[in-house]
Formats: C-alpha cells, sequence, structure tokens
C-alpha cells in the first residue's frame, strides 16, 4: 500500500552509504541535489565534525526549503545549471540531483578527484543512463528498494557494509590505494 510515509522514507534510504562515505572521507563534502534527509544530515555532520559541506540545488522553491540550515561551514547554493558547480577535488561526492541526464555528467567530471561517489536512485540505472565501469571500486547498497552505488577509484568501501574481516585495512587509510600496506594481510587484497 503506497502513502506519504513510505514515499518519503524512499527519499532517505542513501543515509547508511553518506554515513559510511563520510566515515571514510577527508575533506570537503559536495551535495548535488538538496534532500529531505541528506542536507539535514550533512549539516549535523559539518557541524559534529567541523568539514565543510557544499549543497548545489537548480530548483528554487526547492532551494529555499533548506537555505535556514545555512552555516560557516555549509554553504546552500542556488545555481541555475549544475555547470556552475565547481569541479575541484573533495572526500566525497552525493550525486542525487535533476535534471537526470546530468548525473552522468557530474559522474565522469568527479570520477578521480572526489575519493568517494554516492549515487542515489542506482536501481534506475538506465533512466539515470549512470555508467560505473569506469570505477576500479564499486559498492551497491541494496538492503531498500531504492540503492544506492558507492563508486570509487582510491578507496574500497565495500568492507564497511560486508564486514569481512580480510579486507578491512589493518592501518587508519581506510583502503586508500596508495596506502603502503595495500595488498598485505587485512588491507584490501
Amino acid at each position: 500500500m503506497y502513502t506519504r510515509a513510505s514515499h518519503d522514507f524512499l527519499t532517505i534510504t542513501h543515509l547508511p552509504a553518506l554515513v559510511a562515505a563520510e566515515q571514510v572521507t577527508t575533506g570537503d563534502i559536495i551535495e548535488l541535489g538538496c534532500g529531505l534527509g541528506s542536507t539535514p544530515m550533512l549539516n549535523m555532520l559539518s557541524r559534529v565534525k567541523g568539514r565543510k559541506v557544499f549543497s548545489y540545488e537548480s530548483d528554487a522553491e526547492w532551494y529555499a526549503k533548506f537555505t535556514h540550515l545555512q552555516t560557516k561551514n555549509h554553504k546552500i547554493i542556488k545555481v541555475d545549471s549544475f555547470d556552475e558547480v565547481p569541479i575541484a577535488p573533495c572526500g566525497m561526492i552525493l550525486i542525487d540531483h535533476a535534471p537526470a541526464e546530468r548525473r552522468q555528467v557530474e559522474i565522469a567530471s568527479f570520477k578521480d578527484i572526489a575519493d568517494v561517489l554516492v549515487c542515489h536512485d542506482s536501481e534506475l540505472e538506465q533512466y539515470y543512463s549512470y555508467d560505473f565501469a569506469q570505477f576500479k571500486y564499486k559498492y551497491v547498497y541494496d538492503v531498500y528498494p531504492k540503492t544506492t552505488h558507492l563508486v570509487s577509484n582510491k578507496i574500497d568501501i565495500a568492507w564497511h557494509f560486508d564486514g569481512s574481516p580480510d579486507r578491512r585495512p589493518t592501518c587508519d587509510c581506510h583502503g586508500v590505494a596508495d596506502c603502503p600496506s595495500y595488498g598485505q594481510r587485512g588491507a584490501y587484497k
């Protein structure tokens, strides 16, 4: 049975993946498309952890719903087009914006400069034209009907979810491929 509550829940199914990505990255966080769950969650993380968050939104009415969350560390930015988003290195980026055809553009732009990309609604791979073939590491968070891909060319985040002790890093690198213990027992093989 469809209810408003079930619809609202489906908009926040990526939050566990988002928190996991925050835990294994450092640096700025970029959010493409403000959301009922993600924007307040990232705001809280910016306050607690002191990380800088840049949330970009192209819909003026939707943007207005989140401006009250703006702080010194969390910037809520209205853009006319996602072409205005600076392409710069970051710890993580959430890909969850409209229009749908833009998602793959940003995935390609950030694939080598973001440590982890969190791509919501990935069960709709054909609709969003997602192509994750260019990534070394891929994990599908599919606990709910709305799935989320975590992809990276730098960090294998899968151990956060599968609990496999032989994949967990032995150091504090969080699985970054250029770590000296990478490939050793207990570090990603």
